[in-house]
């Protein structure tokens, strides 16, 4: 199985499989590093809403945080809403409830229990930490519907560098199966090894994503995605890999 994560991100999808028996090749297609901020989102506890949708944001929120001398007391009295259960656990880490969470970990979903939850977002404040690469669709609707959005650009995602012979041990390993966690993922993929390499692997493996944003951009790139959990998280996306191996063994 081919894991296309970043490194450091990557260990729990590779520990969960290497338990199961699968034998793990790890294809990095994304580096994570901090964006320099230089624009203040103002005083934290003025905002109705921090909308958090990774870890990685979380992380580099509370780093910022930290340059101002602040810390978690400082966002009594605003709401976390959060896309995916790694999300929540990185805030109840640092002792936080988790105020809403969509069932299902798209920016769609979370719009609708947004407004199901207040109603109206005429006048609420959101702040949004987020990849320098993030779709614009959730910004965009809570604006349409009057809420005022500070977007924080906390970190950017970059393809890392690789090389011919890295991509041609993938090919010389025959994976049974790719995964995809994010768009960046499928599309650095298909970048760093190349159009020819990737008809190769076409015919070698079956391509995982686990959630409908990866398996967008992996199908546009004809990499067609036969796996994909229903859940949208690590646990879940072992689950459905295994059930698809297990069909096909």
């Amino acid at each position: 199985i081919v894991v296309t994560r970043a490194r450091d991100q990557s260990g729990e999808l590779v520990r969960q499989l290497h338990e199961l028996g699968a034998d793990i090749f790890e294809f990095p297609t994304i580096e994570v590093e901090p964006a320099k901020i230089d624009e203040s989102f103002g005083d934290i506890g003025a905002y109705h809403w921090v909308i958090l949708t990774s870890v990685n944001g979380v992380e580099m929120l509370f780093e910022r945080l930290e340059e101002l001398r602040l810390d978690a007391r400082d966002l009594a009295g605003v709401k976390l809403c959060v896309i995916g259960s790694a999300t929540a656990d990185a805030l109840r880490k640092r002792f936080l409830k988790v105020d809403l969470m969509p069932e299902k970990y798209v920016a769609e979903e979370l719009m609708a229990a947004l407004l199901a939850r207040e109603g109206s977002l005429e006048g609420k404040r959101f702040l949004l930490p987020r990849a320098d690469i993030a779709r614009s669709f959730l910004p965009e609707e809570l604006r349409k519907r009057g809420a005022e959005v500070k977007e924080l650009v906390a970190y950017r995602t970059v393809a890392p560098s690789s090389s011919d012979e890295r991509a041609d041990a993938l090919i010389a390993y025959r994976p049974d199966v790719v995964t995809f966690t994010s768009s960046s993922t499928a599309s650095n993929f298909y970048e760093m090894i190349g159009a020819e390499r990737v008809e190769k692997v076409k015919h070698m493996a079956a391509f995982a994503s686990i959630g409908p944003i990866a398996a967008k951009t992996a199908n546009e790139l004809g990499m067609i995605v036969t796996i994909q959990p229903e859940t949208h998280d690590i646990p879940h996306f072992v689950d459905a890999i295994v059930a698809a191996i297990g069909r096909h063994a």
